[in-house]
């Protein structure tokens, strides 16, 4: 008896320990809701993108000058895809290829912060926070 108490002990233990696959970052970093924008003297412009799991996305975006003589808003539906054959979640820097309705593929690449709230694009022109 004590032999199978022991062997059911030893049997927990061991299938109740995370695995070296269950470290870091099991789906892509960029899924979930990111906002952004520029403020200048003359305009706002504020955007806000959303990723989902399977590969679609919506953008909204708000522009108004700041003396309010325009304004402008509104949504666009878009594809995503991280263009690595084998993505590493864990890595800073990933690519990603969005494209449109109607419009050519972009292909942009982002730098995350360590705890990937952040995403810099690498051309600089963007900065966006998980929200």
């Amino acid at each position: 008896m004590k032999k199978l108490l022991s062997f059911i002990a030893l049997s927990f233990l061991l299938l109740s320990c995370s695995s070296d696959n269950d470290s870091g970052n099991n789906i892509d970093p960029i899924i979930g809701t990111w906002e952004g924008g520029v403020t200048t003297e003359e305009y706002t412009f504020l955007i806000s993108i959303t990723f989902n799991s399977e590969g679609t996305g919506i953008e909204s975006y708000n522009f108004s000058t700041t003396d309010g003589s325009e304004q402008n808003s509104g949504s666009e539906n878009f594809t995503w895809e991280n263009t690595a054959l084998n993505p590493d979640f864990n890595s800073l820097n990933q690519t990603y290829q969005l494209i449109f309705t109607g419009q050519e593929p972009e292909i942009i690449p982002f730098t995350f912060s360590a705890d990937f709230q952040t995403a810099y694009s690498n051309d600089g022109e963007r900065e966006f926070t998980k929200v």
